[in-house]
């Protein structure tokens, strides 16, 4: 089976970090998948490229234009695709023109939980597809609503939630890293890993840990990740007093999972989130905002600690408590490590996509190879 996917780039985000994992997956069960970039290239781009995968960018720049969108898709359809698979409201409306002339089904991948106005172009997009394209998929029972919203039909709406699997960390690396750090072995190491954008509440954490640490001193914390807030969040963590230290973009995420105590997510908005999955892979309890799809992976009391987004002493008391109880902490991770394996490893994510890629071949074979209508409300 020949995959195409198609994304607006493959910078930090949600898709770009799973796609990241799927597709090499993909190929490793024997499918041929390549993907696809409009206006550039970015961290996961390179990765799959070091990976042995096709990827190309077509730098498509602007808004769009028609006949920008119209030569992407003649690109996309000349690799003559089974399926095409599509993250981002521009990548639709390219993959699908793709899928077209390709004969091919199209199918359409929502990361992303709306809690907030869409802008209406990307409404218009959304609604203007959802009634010709194969499939929509979602990681999350939560974004059902969001999907359906946009005129998918909730039977034709497929949840597959992401999966990872965790990194083989040699001995000694954890204390390594701490060192690096400079967070002690007798330290309590919070983790926040996220791209900094404004729902991500960064700020929400580094309060909170620093509540934690007058609770506890022995309490540290450290943000992974960069985005638009990250001058922001470099200033606060300057002013915790090396309380919370932020170290930018990094690519060693599974390392810094295994010198953490803790895992934790301050968000105004999640679907699923990875850095609460990489926790549980790793065997580390999770405190987080009790949002958005983070259910699916938590279980509140018995893999990690839910807190109210906005409850900055609430997550503080958390953190303070897992700190101040070891056992707790190890039974807490060691019962998300159950879960992980249980409901989110990349074996059961390559499962659904391929069990689903095959059911819209099949069913656009048996239309006759036309555009099916499937997705979206009659």
């Amino acid at each position: 089976m020949k995959l195409v996917f198609v994304a607006p780039n493959l910078d930090v985000g949600g898709v770009e970090r799973q796609w990241s994992v799927l597709l090499p997956a993909l190929m490793a069960r024997g499918a041929t998948a390549e993907v696809v970039t409009l206006d550039g290239e970015g961290r996961f781009f390179d990765e799959l490229v070091s990976k042995g995968m096709t990827a190309k960018c077509l730098g498509v720049t602007g808004r769009l234009p028609i006949v920008g969108a119209l030569r992407a898709a003649r690109a996309i359809a000349t690799v003559r695709p089974d399926v095409v698979m599509t993250a981002g409201a521009s990548a639709h409306v390219v993959g699908h023109l793709a899928s077209r002339q390709a004969r091919a089904p199209h199918v359409v991948a929502i990361h992303t939980i709306q809690e907030g106005p869409m802008a209406t172009r990307q409404r218009v997009f959304h609604r203007a597809l959802a009634g010709r394209v194969a499939a929509c998929t979602t990681v999350t029972q939560a974004q059902l609503p969001f999907a359906s919203s946009l005129g998918f039909r909730p039977s034709a709406t497929h949840v597959i939630p992401s999966g990872i699997d965790a990194p083989a960390i040699p001995a000694g690396q954890r204390d390594q890293v701490r060192a690096e750090l400079g967070v002690g072995s007798e330290a309590f190491l919070a983790l926040l890993v996220a791209t900094l954008r404004p729902e991500k509440r960064a700020e929400r954490f580094v309060e909170a840990v620093v509540r934690a640490n007058q609770l506890d001193p022995r309490v540290r914390g450290v943000v992974a990740g960069s985005g638009p807030e990250l001058d922001r969040v470099r200033d606060l963590c300057r002013e915790s007093a090396s309380v919370v230290a932020s170290l930018g973009a990094r690519t060693d995420i599974g390392e810094l999972v295994h010198a953490a105590d803790t895992v934790c997510l301050t968000s105004d908005a999640e679907a699923l989130p990875l850095s609460l999955l990489e926790a549980m892979a790793g065997a580390r309890p999770v405190v987080a905002s009790d949002v958005g799809g983070v259910r699916d992976a938590v279980v509140d009391g018995e893999t990690g600690v839910l807190v109210r987004s906005d409850d900055v002493a609430g997550f503080a008391s958390a953190i303070a408590g897992l700190s101040a109880d070891p056992e707790l902490a190890s039974r807490l991770g060691d019962a998300g490590r159950r879960r992980h394996l249980e409901l989110f490893t990349t074996e059961r994510m390559v499962d659904a996509h391929l069990e689903l890629f095959e059911d819209v071949v099949g069913q656009h074979a048996r239309s006759g190879g036309g555009a099916p209508r499937l997705a979206a409300e009659s």
